[in-house]
This record gives structure tokens, C-alpha cells and sequence, in this order.
């Protein structure tokens, strides 16, 4: 089935021209007040959303995105909890995300992973917070998928600023994550989180929103006829200790365009809290107009379980990529048939440009076995981490690999100390059989012709 249409891409198209037009607009100066109503001096925010069926799949500029190829196109798309971060002088200062991310790995369940970002107000590509822990430089997103996610299912996001002693402490969790990161010293702190439009920040319209948007920046979701689902309430908690409830303000994009990212197909109602597909739809979701002066209880809070995760990033043009665990069981590309193998349970393999490798709660030693195709650069970059904030552990190991060789790398899961050791590869190995052959041949050719033209001479 062709999945996207002429008139898809006209509509995406017409999209990002007004989103750029509305961008090079000038920027308005309000007048800056002193922040005196305490309902809009947030320290708490908490949103739930619920998907009951449908999904989407992600483009830029009408072409699929790198994350969606994994080799074929498959649906992904992301859920945001968006908001600024006020100082006590009433500035803007710091943007931030509480994330979900969604991939249907495997039809017709999706698999999701949670992303946490917090950038500088005074430039989107300044990034001060990037969970979980990537190689990838040009861009903050979570690079691999953790648990399967069938659908109904509902999301809960929540994110508190709190003093810890001389520091103050951003939490940010939702279903599938948590993390707790010390607000830089420069914010001049007691700082809060805007939950009502009051004045224009540097970039972005709404102070505090909840949508659901393509996956990538400048990625738009496509959403499928299918989706249906139901969101909030949104409560805020105020500096005084108390949760109230919020009136919330549709965002149509790209008259309002909240943040980098943008969806098609997709109406909100913020009066009876759902969101369904129309084909004429531009919905992101929703963000806060006002905040009500009445008193609530305290929502529950999202309580993801604690997972750890074992993760490796391969890129070589001509080597691949082979992980061992304790019971010799194999994660990546078979060296003798260069297919790709996952024996490993709660394992996946999750991108397709390079060979990124995912395994959730990893223990013991694992052996990764790099094996040449061709003479070969090669970055391999490995990180254990958890989902609940716990301090990751990054390794950087680059070199080169001739072809007929291998390399092992033993390591412990628990000091991540890699021990790389290089042997002669077994020449039954598809991808260095091929290439021998092909030698022999080529040799076996100019030997032929040696013969021939020593006979013509001998004669």
C-alpha cells in the first residue's frame, strides 16, 4: 500500500512553507511583569493521555526519517509534555521536554522508550540535558525502544522543580521513565515552571502544552484514520503546595506552532478532552489558557519500573557487528551468513543505518565480535544506563579491521572495562569467503594466461 499520497504530501508541504514564513516573522516585545499570581508560579505539571488505537508515521520534507527505517518504513511518532522553566526575575530560561517515544517495531505492537531534553532559551540547539545517552551529536532523542506498548494504553507525565539544600532539583518522569537533574547555577533560582501564556518567551508560543507530534525536529506525524484516544485533565501545582485544574487552548499548527515538530490528520477537543483522526486535521494538542484559583488532591504519579539497558552503537561500512551473552546465544549480524540474528531474550535491533543494539537488563560478560567484510574504519560506542536517572556509563572504542580479521571485546556489565583482542577469522565466513574467492579467481585468471603465453612462446 503507497503511504503517502499527492495530496499528503501538498498538505505537509504547505505546512512547512507556512511554519518557515511564520518564522522569518518579527518577533513582538511584551512588556515584562513581575510574576505575583502564584497559580502561574507552577512547580509541579501532570498530564495523562490515552491512545486507544491508530498511530502515525513520521517525515521531513515528505521523506521518512532515519529512526522509521529499520530497513522498511514503520509507524513512529512522539508524545510531549512541553514547558519553560521561569527564573525568579520572571525570564524565560530554560525549554524543556518530558517525552514518550513510539515505534511499531513489531505489527501490530508498538515498542516505546522515554526521552528527557532541557535546552538554553537562547538557542534551540544548545542542549544542557540529553537522556538517555547517545553518540549521536546532531541531534537529542532517545536512541533505542525498551517495552512494548499495545494499544489502549494510557501515559502519565509529571515534572516538579524542588529545592535540595543550596540546589534546585528538576524531576522529570513519565510511564516508561524517570530522572532527576540539578538546575545549572547560573538559573537564578526559586525558578518555576510557566503554566500560563503571560508573555512572549524567546522561541515557542505556550508556556506549557501537551501534544503529539512527529518524532524527529521538523518532523511532521502522520497520523492514521484509525486514532482515537482521550486526554487530561492537566493539573498544575502551585508555589503554595496546592493542585489546581487548567482550562486548555487547542494548538493549531502552524498558526500556533508549539514546538519543532508538527502532526497532519489530527483534531483535539479541548472541552471533551479527546483527539480522533479528520483528514483535514492540523491539531498538535493542547496547551494551558488558565489556571482555576479551587484546590484539588495531589495526582499519582507515574511509577515506571526500574530497568537497565545495555546498549551498543556499530557504524563501518565493512565490518558488522556480533554480540555474545553468557550462554553464547548471538545480537546483531551472523558472521557466517551475514544475516541478521537475535537470540538474546529482551534484546532488539533497532535502526538501520548503523547496527544499534538493545539489551534490557543485561548481567555477566558479553563478548562483542567485530568481523571484517573488507579492510575497514570502524566507532563502536557502548552505554549501560537506567530508566530512572541512575548515572550511564559511555565507552568510545574506534579503530580499524583488515580484512581476515576479527576482533573480540570482553566486558562485565558491571565495570564496562573493554578488553579487545584481534585473531585470524575462520575463512568459512560469508562475507570474507566471498571476497577470498573472488581473489582466488582473479589470481587463478592471470595464472591461466601466464600458462597460455608460455606455451605460444615454447612453440
Amino acid at each position: 500500500m503507497k503511504r503517502w499520497a499527492s495530496s499528503t504530501f501538498a498538505r505537509a508541504g504547505a505546512v512547512l512553507l507556512l511554519v518557515m514564513l511564520t518564522s522569518l516573522q518579527p518577533t513582538i516585545s511584551f512588556e515584562r511583569k513581575p510574576l505575583t499570581n502564584l497559580t502561574h508560579e507552577a512547580v509541579s505539571v501532570w498530564s495523562e493521555i490515552s491512545i486507544d488505537s491508530g498511530g502515525a508515521y513520521s517525515t521531513v520534507f515528505e521523506r521518512p526519517i532515519e529512526d522509521c527505517l529499520r530497513p522498511d518504513l514503520i509507524d513512529c511518532f512522539s508524545i510531549q509534555q512541553n514547558f519553560w522553566i521561569i527564573d525568579s526575575l520572571g525570564n524565560f530560561v530554560l525549554w524543556a521536554q518530558n517525552t514518550v517515544e513510539l515505534a511499531k517495531l513489531a505489527n501490530p505492537i508498538y515498542y516505546g522508550t522515554y526521552a528527557f531534553q532541557v535546552w538554553n532559551s537562547s538557542t534551540t540547539s544548545q542542549t544542557v540535558l540529553c537522556e538517555p545517552e547517545s553518540s549521536r551529536t546532531n541531534s537529542c532523542r532517545a536512541p533505542f525502544y525498551t517495552d512494548p506498548v499495545p494499544f489502549p494504553q494510557s501515559f502519565i507525565f509529571y515534572s516538579h522543580i524542588s529545592r535540595q539544600g543550596a540546589m534546585y532539583v528538576l524531576q522529570m518522569s513519565n510511564s516508561l521513565g524517570a530522572i532527576a537533574w540539578t538546575i545549572p547555577g547560573s538559573v537564578k533560582c526559586p525558578c518555576y515552571i510557566g503554566s500560563a501564556l503571560e508573555k512572549a518567551p524567546p522561541w515557542g508560543q505556550t508556556p506549557f502544552e501537551l501534544v503529539a507530534v512527529g518524532l524527529d525536529s521538523s518532523a511532521i506525524a502522520h497520523f492514521r484514520n484509525d486514532t482515537i484516544g482521550t486526554f487530561g485533565p492537566i493539573l498544575v501545582e502551585s508555589a503554595d503546595g496546592f493542585w489546581h485544574r487548567t482550562s486548555l487552548e487547542v494548538i493549531h499548527s502552524p498558526a500556533m506552532l508549539a514546538t519543532a515538530e508538527a502532526s497532519m490528520n489530527l483534531v483535539w477537543n479541548g472541552t471533551s478532552g479527546k483527539f480522533y483522526w479528520s483528514s483535514i486535521g492540523y491539531d498538535q494538542g493542547v496547551s494551558v489558557s488558565t489556571v482555576s484559583t479551587a484546590t484539588i488532591g495531589p495526582p499519582p504519579k507515574p511509577s515506571p519500573n526500574t530497568e537497565t539497558f545495555l546498549y551498543t552503537e556499530f557504524r563501518s561500512a565493512y565490518a558488522y557487528l556480533t554480540i555474545y551473552d553468557p550462554k553464547e546465544r548471538a545480537l546483531g549480524v551472523d558472521p557466517q551468513s551475514g544475516n541478521r540474528v537475535d537470540e538474546i531474550p529482551n534484546a532488539s535491533i533497532t535502526h538501520n543505518s548503523s547496527e544499534d543494539l538493545l539489551i534490557v537488563n543485561p548481567s555477566g560478560v558479553y563478548v562483542l565480535v567485530l568481523t571484517a567484510g573488507g579492510n575497514s574504519a570502524f566507532q563502536l560506542f557502548v552505554s549501560k544506563e537506567t530508566n530512572t536517572g541512575s548515572v550511564s556509563v559511555g565507552r568510545h572504542y574506534d579503530g580499524t579491521l583488515n580484512v581476515g580479521y576479527s576482533m573480540s571485546l570482553h566486558f562485565n556489565v558491571d565495570d564496562m572495562i573493554l578488553i579487545p583482542q584481534v585473531t585470524n577469522l575462520n575463512t568459512e565466513l560469508a562475507p570474507v569467503a566471498g571476497i577470498i574467492l573472488t581473489l582466488l579467481g582473479f589470481f587463478g585468471v592471470i595464472a591461466a594466461v601466464l600458462i597460455i603465453r608460455r606455451r605460444r612462446s615454447d612453440a
